[in-house]
């Protein structure tokens, strides 16, 4: 697998109609539906691959929500973001671009909405739609020389810890989130690539680094000590899912990290800078699929004179 999307559809109400104001998980579904009747063996696909899911969904765009309910008035116009990173899924979106499906349902406790899908946006100087593939990601983070870099979150995230929820940005958990999804879905060698940019940072801190240390279940607490933040503007808010997973806390806002002179390798910033680029299709945290930790926007920031290293190797197709 190979490319990335992240587009926007258009869609107009056919009624007025009553939604929770928490609707992911019921616009999730509406796409999962519009896919099955496209791509019945790539619905299926992706029901068996609970463990990375291979698209994001947004909630209804551009519709103000009035405390936990959301009212859409007949002609209303919305939007829905979807990012994916599967060929299969990426292809169908373009498809859409041309021939998008009539219409999407969401039935929930609260009423039931249909949407008419408009033809797929795709002005590409939208902040939310984009093209791209891994390869591209990888090229990029090469000549970045990256020393900071800065995610900015749009939807609450949150992270699953201990049996709990954690809203907060801590370094190990945003990346190592990122990282199991590029060793899973990205092209073989560029899994082994970003694996030894984690296993060279790993080895600069001190950690044991074989070579299954950057695919253990979670990154060490000392990859904290290495990955700060730097810059913090963030806020607090609940999302009720109501009958759909309860009451979750997130954080969303910017954060900027940083990795100091001495943990500063380029294939280990390198890496940081390709699983941040991916950030923007992946999502960050816990349920991205149903809208959580939606990332609008991810930028590097490399200073005028990065410290030497010649440790970056050339990859060969």
């Amino acid at each position: 697998m190979n490319e990335l999307a992240s587009t926007l559809l258009l869609l107009r109400a056919t009624r007025s109609a009553r939604l929770p104001g928490t609707n992911g998980f019921q616009c999730y579904a509406a796409i999962l539906s519009a896919i099955r009747a496209a791509d019945p063996f790539l619905a299926e696909r992706l029901k068996a691959q609970p463990e990375v899911r291979l698209l994001t969904v947004s909630p209804l765009l551009g519709v103000q929500a009035r405390g936990q309910e959301l009212r859409l008035e007949a002609g209303s116009v919305c939007g829905l973001r979807i990012t994916a990173f599967d060929d299969a899924l990426c292809q169908l979106l373009r498809r859409w671009q041309e021939s998008p499906p009539p219409a999407l349902s969401l039935t929930t406790p609260k009423g039931s909405a249909v949407l008419e899908v408009q033809p797929v946006c795709s002005d590409q100087s939208h902040p939310l739609i984009r093209w791209s593939t891994f390869t591209q990601l990888y090229d990029a983070a090469c000549a970045a020389r990256a020393v900071k870099w800065e995610i900015e979150i749009d939807s609450p995230a949150t992270f699953h810890v201990r049996g709990g929820n954690l809203p907060l940005p801590v370094p190990r958990l945003v990346y190592n989130g990122l990282l199991r999804k590029w060793l899973t879905v990205a092209p073989i060698e560029l899994r082994g690539w970003v694996a030894r940019g984690i296993r060279q940072l790993l080895l600069s801190l001190g950690q044991p680094a074989g070579p299954s240390a950057a695919q253990r279940p979670g990154l060490p607490e000392a990859f904290d000590g290495a990955v700060r933040i730097e810059q913090l503007e963030l806020r607090t808010l609940m999302w009720d899912y109501e009958h759909n997973g309860g009451k979750q806390t997130g954080f969303l806002g910017r954060i900027l990290f940083c990795l100091p002179r001495k943990q500063w390798s380029e294939i280990a910033a390198g890496a940081l800078t390709a699983l941040t680029d991916f950030a923007y299709f992946a999502g960050v945290g816990a349920n991205t699929a149903m809208g959580m930790g939606q990332v609008g926007a991810t930028r590097t920031i490399a200073l005028s004179r990065a410290p030497v290293s010649n440790d970056m190797p050339v990859l060969h197709a």
